[in-house]
């Protein structure tokens, strides 16, 4: 969990913020203290008209947990809260390191997306998936979101795994885990399927279109 706040003025704003439905899935209002009135936008202005007497121009201060997928994280954030888990970190890595690190990988992640709106934020979802078709290249299985891009890459236990719940990503790593002879086959099956996007391939297809267009 992280945990992002800054100071805030003008009440109004603020309330017509944290009450927005199309940016905030689940609003609830649990408590109010302190003030008369029942509702966000009037306890907040209770609250500002009470500040008004001292120096501050930014009495009210709001708090985002686990904030949006774009607020950009520092490697300092990102490294304390893997603190205490079986995490290797490697920032800036350059190409060659990112293969080697693929070529020693048994299993690839891929998660972006997961818990988001489909239709509301299209763009934490990975629409062609780059990333997973190196993974797989190098022999890396991978288990991934079953959303966009996704879904157009990896065959369902064929050539990896496609989940759509952390339990799901939790089961299909343990039966890879479990079955190392498994495991072996579909490592093979990720490395041919991540071949039919390779430069040369696509390049052949694109010649093969542009020679039935010309007839």
């Amino acid at each position: 969990m992280i945990i992002k706040g800054q100071g805030r003025g003008r009440s109004r704003q603020l309330a017509d913020h944290l009450l927005r439905r199309d940016q905030n899935e689940d609003i609830r209002l649990y408590e109010l203290r302190g003030v008369t009135a029942t509702d966000v936008p009037g306890a907040l202005a209770e609250m500002e008209a009470l500040s008004a007497s001292v120096p501050g121009k930014r009495p009210l201060y709001h708090a985002s947990i686990s904030p949006e997928a774009v607020t950009p994280l520092s490697h300092e954030q990102i490294r304390i809260a893997a603190e205490g888990l079986p995490v290797v970190l490697h920032p800036d890595a350059t190409g060659a390191e990112l293969s080697a690190l693929y070529g020693r990988a048994s299993i690839f992640w891929h998660a972006a997306g997961l818990g988001e709106h489909v239709e509301r934020h299209p763009d934490r979802y990975e629409h062609f998936g780059i990333a997973t078709v190196e993974a797989m290249s190098a022999g890396a299985v991978p288990v991934v979101i079953d959303a966009a891009g996704q879904i157009e890459i990896v065959d369902q236990g064929v050539s990896g795994y496609r989940f759509r719940t952390l339990d799901g990503l939790v089961r299909h790593t343990e039966t890879l885990i479990a079955n190392p002879v498994w495991r072996r086959q579909l490592s093979h099956a990720a490395q041919q399927r991540g071949r039919t996007f390779d430069w040369a391939v696509f390049a052949d297809r694109i010649g093969q279109e542009v020679a039935s267009l010309a007839g």
